[in-house]
């Protein structure tokens, strides 16, 4: 199973190919659409779940446009669990009929609320009983593909306390790319503002510019989430409460 990581702030991040099959992302074809049908959700268990304290998910109904195009749906994460939640991801898988075949598309999203002490920013975390949105960013379409359900799971949590739960090491890895590219992105933002003579305006100017190139940030492909979650954490911060808490956030 090859993943590749989608985030979110409340934060998503990662989209993951998973399947034998090798299925051929299409492009929408409004000419073959006909009426959106419904398709069935199924939420799987948890496994790494204890007791009753856990984290729960309820799903709208998704919609397809036969055969291969998946409307944009939601599910809701609730913490069921009696401790703060930093970090979950959650996994849905769309099951497709292609060539014959079952194949199974397979995509985490990393609800990221919170980066480590250094990287502390405006995310809240999920208290005990609290929600969050989480779902597709927006349609996927399949070319030569049928679909046939939707499956969505809790795959991994991350407490305050820094424990953890888990059913697989693919979110944390998701979640890890994710404060591992916000990291190398903060540490380049002070540099450019100390270069610029600490100067409230420039740091503006920064925020509002697009991300610095990979090889300027020396990050990995997969850390590319976490540089933009984090800007865009930071813009959000700069548009509400201004240039000073940014400069206060980037001081810590």
């Amino acid at each position: 199973m090859n993943f590749r990581a989608a985030i979110s702030t409340g934060f998503f991040a990662g989209a993951a190919l998973a399947g034998v099959t090798v299925i051929q992302l299409g492009t929408n074809n409004a000419a073959n659409q006909t009426e959106p049908t419904e398709v069935p959700v199924v939420v799987k268990p948890f496994r790494a779940a204890k007791g009753e304290l856990t984290a729960a998910l309820r799903c709208d109904t998704p919609y397809v446009i036969p055969p291969g195009t998946l409307q944009k749906f939601s599910c809701t994460f609730k913490n069921g669990t009696n401790k703060e939640i930093v970090a979950a991801a959650i996994e849905y898988s769309v099951i497709l009929e292609s060539d014959g075949k079952r194949v199974t598309d397979t995509r985490v999203h990393a609800l990221v609320t919170s980066f480590d002490k250094n990287l502390s920013g405006p995310g809240k975390l999920i208290p005990p009983g609290g929600e969050s949105i989480v779902g597709p960013p927006g349609p996927m379409f399949y070319a030569n593909s049928v679909i046939k359900g939707v499956e969505v799971k809790v795959d991994y949590l991350e407490f305050v306390d820094n424990t953890t739960l888990a059913d697989s090491d693919n979110g944390s890895k998701i979640i890890a790319n994710v404060r591992a590219g916000a990291a190398k992105y903060k540490s380049w933002l002070v540099r450019k503002y100390k270069e610029a003579g600490e100067s409230l305006e420039a740091l503006s100017a920064l925020l509002r510019e697009d991300p610095p190139g990979a090889s300027e940030l020396h990050r990995d492909a997969v850390e590319e989430d976490g540089v933009r979650a984090y800007r865009t954490l930071l813009r959000r911060v700069l548009e509400t409460q201004g240039a000073e808490e940014v400069r206060r956030i980037l001081s810590k």
